[in-house]
């Protein structure tokens, strides 16, 4: 592997051209209404190179707590030059409203469960989530009120997503969206636009227990 290589799989695009090294794709260069058939093939490889990644995580409980470092890890320069652009994208860009947050890191984050709902008559453990801790006080109170007047509660199905997990969520998604950004936009936000990812005003998504969100 030559010096210019190794720099490409750790430099973000910018940084790889500020100091003369050859980059295949500038961010302004996304089709945000269908990737060109390049990209696509580019996606697709991403996506198989992070599927090991992401079940692995998943099996441990922590996927959606995904770093950066472990989401560019296995790509190779031209998959991490395609996560970048991605990266600088903002809604506005798309003719979205969403607003941007930014990435603020959560401080501490508490697992919830572990939990289990009801479908088709068994039982049916949800994938491990994660709040931000005063989040999860909050919903501890809800769920002790609810409890308490209703005499059941309700199941966190999604709470704190990392900004790099929020990022492979987007990619995923996209295939399903004949490869639009911006129609991909309309379901999944882009990193740093998701109140999943800010625990300021931590999102949470809600599901009971005979699985209904």
């Amino acid at each position: 592997m030559t010096v210019q290589s190794v720099l490409l799989r750790r430099l973000p695009w910018w940084l790889a051209v500020a100091v003369g090294l050859s980059f295949p794709l500038p961010a302004s260069a996304l089709n945000v209404q269908r990737l060109e058939p390049s990209e696509r093939e580019t996606l697709q490889a991403i996506l198989q190179a992070l599927e090991p990644v992401i079940a692995a995580k998943k099996l441990d409980g922590t996927a959606n707590l995904l770093s950066w470092e472990q989401l560019y890890e296995p790509l190779t320069s031209s998959h991490r030059a395609l996560l970048d652009a991605f990266r600088q994208l903002k809604a506005a860009s798309l003719g979205a409203t969403s607003h941007y947050f930014g990435e603020v890191p959560p401080d501490g984050l508490v697992p919830v469960g572990p939990q289990q709902i009801r479908k088709d008559g068994t039982i049916k453990p949800l994938d491990p989530q994660h709040l931000p801790r005063a989040a999860h006080r909050a919903y501890r109170r809800m769920m002790d009120a609810m409890e308490a007047d209703l005499g059941r509660g309700l199941l966190v199905e999604s709470g704190y997503r990392s900004p790099a997990y929020q990022l492979y969520l987007f990619l995923y998604y996209l295939p399903k969206h004949d490869h639009s950004i911006v129609e991909t936009n309309r379901f999944v936000a882009l990193p740093g636009h998701s109140e999943h990812g800010y625990p300021p005003r931590q999102a949470i998504d809600f599901i009971n227990e005979d699985g209904i969100n």
